[in-house]
């Protein structure tokens, strides 16, 4: 289960994609050490990925290490949104503090990701962080009225362009609706889907209510900003519902 934040407005924020870069000179055992890893919990792959040669992955979750690549490539770590809470709960063990009882006490999940975003800008940097907001209750837009309202103008934006991604079976069956906010090779986009598309098209056990995904993927220097104001105690969901408010605001143009 990956670290969620309910906000008092109904809707939740995640964290579903994390990418680092370790570039402080260190051999593989003791960076997988600082966050909590060993090596016997990966497997080695045949083939690297990324213009690194090699790359392990970890047994049970989807988070994979890149590792000797060209010079100052460092060693690099991939972590998608279904693997978040396993990173949590491994790097949680790590800054336990021990208790009079011979136990470690757990700390919340926000303190966990503050430390371990602490950690990762001491010793690199982010390359990618997105953050999900999601609408699990039909509270705002469903995605045929918000394309309605971009196509009607009803916003402003920072980004300089929107498209709309229909996708159907072969016998007429909707499986996927987004929208793209921004450029994929630019530092910050934001894809809102039909979650509940996506998730039947999946999965054999369908889910029955509403879910609109807004996802704010942040690169680079854009991810490392997002991570520092964590750091500084904003929450994540603060963090990701101010982002998205400076980026794009709805509208009504009742007034010139």
């Amino acid at each position: 289960m990956t670290h969620v934040e309910q906000l008092n407005n109904g809707l939740s924020v995640s964290v579903d994609w994390l990418s680092w870069t370790v570039t402080e000179v260190q051999v593989l055992s003791s960076v997988l050490s600082q966050f909590g890893f060993d090596s016997a919990d990966f497997y080695e792959c045949e083939k690297g990925a990324s213009g690194y040669r090699r790359m392990l992955v970890y047994h049970g979750a989807n988070i994979r290490v890149l590792f000797e690549g060209n010079a100052n490539m460092g060693i690099h770590f991939d972590v998608s949104g279904s693997a978040v809470g396993e990173l949590l709960d491994i790097f949680r063990e790590v800054v336990a503090e021990p208790t009079p009882w011979g136990t470690t006490a757990t700390d919340l999940d926000t303190s966990v990701l503050q430390s371990l975003f602490s950690l990762i800008s001491s010793v690199g940097h982010l390359t990618r962080l997105d953050l999900a907001i999601d609408d699990t209750h039909d509270i705002y837009y469903s995605m045929m009225t918000f394309s309605d309202q971009l196509s009607f103008g009803n916003f402003t934006s920072k980004f300089r362009t929107w498209r709309e991604v229909l996708e159907h079976t072969t016998s007429g069956i909707r499986t996927g609706h987004t929208v793209y906010m921004g450029s994929g090779s630019s530092s910050i986009m934001l894809r809102v889907y039909d979650k509940q598309l996506e998730y039947n098209s999946k999965h054999e056990d369908r889910i029955d209510y509403k879910w609109v995904r807004w996802e704010l993927e942040l690169k680079d220097e854009r991810a490392d900003l997002a991570a520092a104001h964590v750091v500084s105690g904003i929450p994540v969901a603060g963090v990701a519902v101010g982002v998205l408010s400076n980026y794009l605001r709805m509208i009504v143009k009742d007034d010139s």
